[in-house]
């Protein structure tokens, strides 16, 4: 067999093995509710097999009295299979996942899959909180260099669900270099992928210490994340928008005054908002969220800045057909005023 036939092959196993993984994820979350007690089916279940297999088999013995026999390992087997059934090990499959990427060659669209699948475990605290211990942060981290940008966005979207608010988790992420990785993300080439870095970089500031914010603006991630508030990409602007709007309550505010003593990124800013589209609403929302926070932290410094900011909140309350986002835009001009 040739050598691209085997790792055809090879790719063909990787990906039937990830999907076949992510389809047991429903079987996992089944066992969760075994275990807690509240699949009461299932523990009468338990309940039965256990009565029923509390005693060895028995024989005769010589004097026509019952002895206990040891169990065949036939019989052995299927009581453990029956069990793994009942109760499956609820790590068993990102296990499986994680083991993939670290030891096999999967092609692109399976490890796409596979870190979809590890990045729908981490919306829960229980496995987000081990991905050191199983093994996945190295090869992660590892991805969010890939040469495929779809295998880029997805192991970003895994290391930020896997930190969100899990100081340890951002502790690890920090020993590995992680926030270098980030940093490298926001100035992707792709905008699927800038924005995926975004999520997890605003993920790794959140409520973190200084001396984690200082170790992200060392190597230039603060100033990428500055630079992202004016992106081409609605998606990304929106995101780095929306860590500006909240960054004063997650423990961020020299981000807010970082932002306010860099003219350029402000003229950015101003530009951008200048060429907004009325009618996404979504990309309007952000605008007006990031501005509020600037005027609030020093409307005499924003408006040194960018003294047209008034004309181009003006011109688009008068574009705007929407009435709700009217009323949000002449407000924020009230407050420029």
């Amino acid at each position: 067999m040739s050598q691209s036939n085997s790792l055809s092959t090879a790719d063909a196993d990787a990906t039937s093995a990830a999907l076949e993984a992510l389809n047991k994820m429903k079987q996992e979350k089944e066992a969760e509710k075994v275990l807690s007690g509240e699949d009461i089916t299932s523990l009468n279940k338990l309940l039965q097999w256990s009565t029923a297999h509390s005693d060895n088999p028995t024989s005769l013995n010589n004097e026509g009295r019952q002895k206990a026999v040891e169990k065949t390992q036939d019989q052995l087997d299927k009581d453990r299979a029956w069990l793994d059934q009942a109760f499956p090990d609820p790590f068993a499959e990102i296990n499986e996942l994680i083991r993939i990427l670290r030891e096999d060659t999967p092609s692109q669209r399976a490890t796409v899959q596979i870190l979809e699948g590890i990045q729908e475990y981490f919306m829960d605290l229980n496995f987000a909180i081990n991905i050191d211990k199983m093994g996945a942060l190295e090869p992660v981290l590892n991805l969010t260099a890939a040469e495929s940008s779809e295998v880029r966005a997805a192991a970003f979207w895994v290391i930020g669900s896997a930190m969100r608010d899990l100081q340890e988790v951002k502790e690890l992420v920090m020993e590995r270099d992680g926030h270098k990785a980030l940093a490298e993300g926001l100035k992707d080439e792709t905008g699927a992928v800038r924005a995926k870095a975004v999520m997890a970089s605003s993920a790794l500031l959140r409520h973190s210490s200084p001396a984690v914010q200082n170790k992200f603006k060392e190597v230039g991630g603060t100033a990428s994340l500055l630079a992202l508030l004016s992106d081409e990409n609605s998606q990304v602007r929106r995101r780095a928008r929306f860590f500006l709007q909240h960054a004063r309550e997650t423990g961020n505010p020299d981000f807010v005054r970082d932002l306010l003593d860099d003219q350029s990124c402000v003229a950015s800013l101003s530009a951008s908002i200048e060429e907004l589209d009325v009618d996404d609403v979504a990309d309007v929302e952000a605008a007006v969220g990031a501005l509020g926070v600037l005027i609030e932290t020093d409307k005499m410094g924003l408006l040194r800045l960018a003294p047209e900011l008034p004309d181009v909140i003006d011109s688009l309350v008068s574009k705007c057909s929407d009435h709700d986002l009217r009323d949000l835009l002449r407000e924020l001009a009230s407050q420029m005023d």
